[in-house]
């Protein structure tokens, strides 16, 4: 049996908004299904959200460049 999130009950943080938020996920991740995803992209509207083609659930690992470009990408646009 494996363990899923549920966004459905939970109340959105009041501080969500304010604080930038980097949300790096894989379309192809077998440890967090597609309804999760879908979860953390409606409860973090205001996210900005990069999803792999591929890269499993580990992408800093399989997809090392893309990832760590998505990162400073984000690191620069706050500046």
């Amino acid at each position: 049996m494996r363990a899923e999130w549920n966004f459905e009950d939970l109340s959105p943080p009041t501080i969500r908004d304010s604080i930038p938020m980097l949300i790096l996920m894989s379309k192809d991740d077998p440890v967090i299904p597609p309804r999760t995803r879908d979860h953390l992209k409606n409860y973090y509207p205001h996210a900005k959200i990069h999803e792999f083609s591929s890269g499993g659930h580990f992408p800093y690992l399989t997809q090392p460049h893309e990832y760590a470009q998505e990162i400073l990408t984000f690191l620069e646009d706050l500046t």
